[in-house]
């Protein structure tokens, strides 16, 4: 029987928790293909975790599976949906990419169900690799792939990056939209977009970086204004998230992309990013009551750390005063601000925590809507904070599965004085959403009265910490958790307040 048909496969990107993310890398992998007329089929494990009612019919007709994966949870899919390949003939070529094959090629390729390994971007190797298989030809001089021979590992290196505005559309006919459509604190139906690549700063922390190298590509706003009005006619939603790396990249996109918004009568919401400093530098009020007259109501941005030496090293051209000013000219529009930052970098000792903690203390006081992600620092193969974590004692891993529990939700680093664990705790998931009105307004019924307490009869309280930085004898923290606690036995749920959100089931 001809093999004729290509399997590309997005796994779970974590463990036991709805994502919500379009699976580009396989959408965009499709549509380089989409010319040599094969039988190409996507599976998003996230939307169908029993996958295999789909592969049986054409296991036999299977020429190439293809994997990607980012250093994380979507490792364990990524192997457990290689090792069944095999099983169905060894005969079928498996091939991983992303960002993680990227930075460790070679330790990835070792292993034995997998046979090529992508390197960098592969929107266009992808396709010559495929033309190559289908035609017997020899595949390992491709620039930007790694492969066996002979029991001998070639990587091909590939430091270019190439615009992928103007390939193909992608084809959205291919997925089932409503499975990413999400409810937020200002919307009802919401997805995750992508109108622009890359990033122009050069963070040492970011994968995003160490890949695109501070270039950045903005999309074609005609195309993306189609996109957004597909997603409207057959999703039905009111919201976007614009999860570019940084949306505000320049003066000149932004303004032609509401402009195209406004004139399209789009009638949506979005929240997208930036970087504080230059936006700051770039933007003026007058542009943000422009820009939320198109639609903006959240503007996220990495904060990262509260202490100025540090941010000097881990960010470019980023000051705290100026995290701290973007929530003021936010407030000033009614824009909300959304703040990513991490604690325990790799510099000094760690103790840059509580001047971290103290930074988003002042936020709050800004703005008590200000939303806020805590992370531990998590040291990711390929950046130039890396070998310093590996200096600082972190183990890199020797296996690809080793990696896949590697992640910012479970890494604790070993250099910080002491154990920040608690305190984390009580300020992520007591002090700062309770401070926020917000939570009040979307928490559960059946908790509605105790959070009513705490939130409003014990809000001058709250208050008092937040002005003079006091969260020792957290004893308010303690009996929150404990009649949380009790709610979540009796409803027999597992309701969370987060800094970001509420998070129930």
């Amino acid at each position: 029987m001809k093999r004729d048909t290509v399997i590309l496969f997005y796994p779970i990107a974590a463990k036991n928790e709805k994502s919500w993310y379009i699976p580009y890398p396989i959408l965009h992998l499709e549509r380089a293909i989409r010319h040599l007329n094969l039988n190409v089929i996507l599976i998003d494990e996230n939307a169908t975790a029993d996958y295999l009612p789909i592969i049986e019919p054409v296991k036999d007709r299977i020429l190439m599976a293809g994997v990607s994966s980012v250093t994380g949870y979507q490792i364990h899919g990524g192997i457990e949906f290689s090792e069944r390949m095999k099983s169905f003939s060894k005969d079928i070529i498996v091939i991983w990419g992303g960002w993680h094959t990227t930075f460790l090629a070679e330790q990835t390729i070792r292993e034995e169900f997998i046979d090529i390994v992508m390197v960098g971007q592969s929107e266009m190797t992808f396709p010559i690799l495929l033309e190559r298989i289908i035609e017997g030809k020899s595949y390992d001089d491709i620039k930007g792939i790694g492969c066996k021979n002979n029991g001998q590992i070639k990587i091909n290196p590939n430091d270019d990056f190439c615009d992928i505005k103007h390939l193909p559309r992608v084809n959205y006919k291919l997925i089932d939209l409503n499975n990413y459509i999400y409810k937020t604190d200002f919307s009802n139906r919401r997805l995750m977009y992508m109108t622009s690549w890359g990033c122009p700063n050069k963070c040492p922390f970011c994968s995003g970086a160490a890949v695109f190298k501070g270039r950045w590509y903005p999309g074609i706003i005609e195309n993306v204004i189609e996109d957004l009005k597909y997603f409207k006619e057959h999703a039905d939603i009111d919201s976007i998230l614009m999860w570019d790396d940084n949306f505000f990249s320049n003066r000149d996109y932004p303004y032609k992309f509401f402009q195209a918004v406004l004139d399209a009568k789009l009638d949506l919401k979005f929240d997208t990013s930036s970087h504080s400093g230059s936006f700051l530098r770039l933007f003026k009020d007058e542009d943000v009551a422009f820009f939320y007259k198109a639609g903006l109501r959240k503007l996220g941005t990495g904060t990262e750390s509260g202490r100025q030496e540090i941010l000097d090293i881990v960010k470019d051209r980023l000051t705290v005063n100026d995290n701290l000013n973007l929530v003021k000219m936010m407030k000033r529009h009614n824009v909300l601000t959304f703040w990513a930052t991490m604690i325990g970098l790799p510099i000094g000792d760690g103790d840059d925590i509580e001047d971290t903690f103290n930074m988003i203390r002042k936020g709050k006081l800004i703005d008590r809507r200000l939303k806020v992600h805590i992370t531990y620092y998590t040291p990711f193969p390929g950046t130039p904070l890396y070998q310093m974590a590996i200096d600082k004692g972190f183990k890199p891993f020797s296996r690809l599965k080793e990696w896949a529990d590697h992640s910012l939700f479970y890494f604790r680093p070993n250099w910080t004085k002491k154990d920040y664990e608690e305190e984390l705790h009580n300020f992520m998931n007591f002090y700062l959403p309770v401070f926020d009105p917000d939570t009040y307004i979307f928490c559960p019924p059946t908790f509605k009265s105790t959070l009513w307490y705490f939130s409003k009869l014990w809000f001058p309280v709250l208050y008092l910490r937040f002005r003079f930085n006091f969260f020792n004898w957290a004893f308010d923290a303690r009996l929150f958790f404990k009649l949380l606690g009790k709610h979540n036995k009796k409803q027999n749920t597992h309701l969370m307040f987060f800094a970001f959100g509420i998070n129930g089931a």
